[in-house]
């Protein structure tokens, strides 16, 4: 917001804050979502078929709810500079589950011959139903790039020496996009050649495969300790921006001293989105929506001349 605020004013800091901290709830509330569904998904690979056990048969929102109390641990950290080992450990285990599935869908396509029903047409549908999948699908492309909501502020973060902080942001963001724009492509042309138009329904391209079971659980597992650290990363700015202007608005004394105050707002916060995770679990609907919010944040500035000194800087957001 101040990096607008500096370009366009305070209406249009207000107006870009407005969509950028909605899509960096909604973020959050998409990786509860998902990684509910991949706890969910451990639990049923590791319990046998006549299992009764409670955690065997639970429903969603019991998953939901798990992740939520690990977040709400983690929501304590006071900053984003300290969640970089966090980060670090998601970004081992982001690997970790892409290359599991890379490797289980060139097996498929070994096993299969990659006789699959897939076409350029895609699924069959109705039109109505078809564009609104085109559309839904365009917003999940765009939250696969979800960390140019928040670049200003990791790139706040990122250490400088003589080459100047310009090279520095650039030279990550860069490195950044070139690996997992590779790993988008290999996972997503891999799991179409391997199962065609019935990827769709899958969901999660974890949930198409079945067998070996190890791998699946363990990727899995990787996922959740992917989404902890996202959930904090997309969720510091959020307490960053409460922590500024919201305790000097409390009532009494007590709420309005600093760890008092992040300790009410910070549970609160996890509780809500934990809360709206149960109650809507459809994970590529929020990513479509979140995608598509996050669409018109970076288009705000577009058309602007002054923006063309702010974009020298950080080319990658042109990419949106």
């Amino acid at each position: 917001m101040e990096a607008v605020y500096t370009l366009f004013g305070r209406n249009g800091s207000i107006a870009i804050g407005i969509f950028q901290y909605v899509n960096l709830v909604l973020s959050g509330l998409a990786y509860a979502i998902t990684a509910g569904q991949s706890i969910a998904n451990v639990a049923e690979l590791t319990c046998s078929s006549t299992s009764t056990s409670y955690i065997c048969s639970g429903e969603l929102w019991i998953f939901v709810c798990m992740f939520g109390a690990c977040c709400l641990v983690l929501s304590y950290l006071p900053n984003l500079d300290s969640v970089w080992w966090v980060s670090i450990i998601g970004a081992l285990c982001s690997f970790f589950y892409s290359f599991v599935v890379v490797g289980y869908s060139a097996d498929q396509i070994a096993d299969s011959g990659a006789q699959t029903e897939d076409t350029i047409g895609g699924i069959q549908s109705t039109p109505a139903n078809k564009a609104f999948s085109i559309l839904n699908a365009m917003g999940a492309v765009v939250f696969a790039y979800s960390f140019s909501f928040i670049l200003v502020e990791i790139a706040d973060t990122i250490k400088t020496d003589h080459h100047g902080p310009v090279w520095h942001i650039r030279r990550s963001t860069h490195v950044g996009m070139t690996t997992i724009t590779t790993f988008y492509f290999l996972v997503s042309i891999l799991g179409y050649l391997a199962f065609g138009n019935t990827l769709f329904n899958c969901g999660d391209i974890l949930n198409c495969f079945s067998t070996p079971k190890g791998p699946l659980i363990a990727a899995n597992i990787a996922v959740v300790f992917h989404l902890l650290p996202a959930f904090q990363v997309f969720s510091q700015p959020v307490f960053a921006l409460a922590d500024k202007h919201l305790p000097a608005k409390m009532p009494g004394t007590f709420w309005k001293r600093k760890h008092p105050f992040r300790f009410l707002f910070r549970s609160l916060y996890v509780l809500i989105l934990t809360f709206l995770a149960c109650l809507m679990p459809f994970f590529n609907d929020i990513v479509g929506l979140v995608g598509a919010i996050g669409f018109y944040v970076s288009g705000f500035t577009i058309g602007n001349d002054e923006v063309s000194i702010y974009l020298q800087i950080y080319p990658p957001l042109t990419s949106l």
